[in-house]
């Protein structure tokens, strides 16, 4: 009887073990999965969907969807405290205007539905801020890294709309900022 027990118990702590590894296995193949997509998402802006209309479900004023859609102009800040302009009572500084091609990456990270999660209930803390500008209007896309998140802001600071980021849309984002900010320690020292 107590080979039977003692059988039992190995038997089962054996069983326990090959699914906890091939559960470890999984969780690993995952990874690397995620570590595929993130080298595919740093060269290749069809990754994200920009469909046609998609902007106007999410964002409800004109002028934004106007701005972010096709914009003229992209200047992306650092925000810090001691910046020289304010939006949305956070200081600008730093800023360096988008190329033609970073201007469409913006664009079409910031209208993609998979782009775009809820909202999370952490503390906003952005640190950087994107600016897209259309005729006279001027709309700024504020985004956070500590809760993943994006708001919008008109040139008055009031928020216009938000959303949070998905893993992939943080990542493409953080990409052109360490391209951005080559000599900020510490926009090269983030990690995502």
């Amino acid at each position: 009887m107590k080979k039977l027990i003692a059988g039992l118990i190995l038997g089962c702590g054996l069983m326990f073990l090959i699914l906890w590894f091939s559960g470890f296995r999984k969780h690993k193949d995952e990874w690397s999965l995620a570590e595929r997509q993130r080298q595919t998402i740093k060269g290749n802006i069809t990754w994200f969907a920009k469909i046609e209309g998609y902007p106007k479900l999410v964002y409800k004023d004109a002028g934004i969807i106007a701005a972010l859609n096709d914009p003229e102009r992209v200047l992306v800040y650092r925000i810090n405290d001691g910046g020289e302009s304010i939006v949305a009572g956070y200081g600008l500084s730093s800023e360096t205007e988008a190329s033609e091609d970073d201007r469409e990456y913006f664009s079409t990270v910031v209208c993609s539905p998979t782009s775009m999660t809820g909202v999370s209930a952490c503390v906003f803390t952005p640190g950087f801020a994107i600016r897209f500008d259309k005729g006279d209007d001027s709309f700024y896309a504020l985004v956070c890294y500590s809760c993943s998140d994006i708001f919008f802001f008109d040139a008055e600071g009031n928020r216009v709309a938000g959303w949070g980021m998905t893993y992939e849309a943080a990542f493409a984002l953080i990409h052109r900022f360490y391209e951005l900010f080559p000599d900020d320690a510490e926009v090269q020292s983030l990690k995502f």
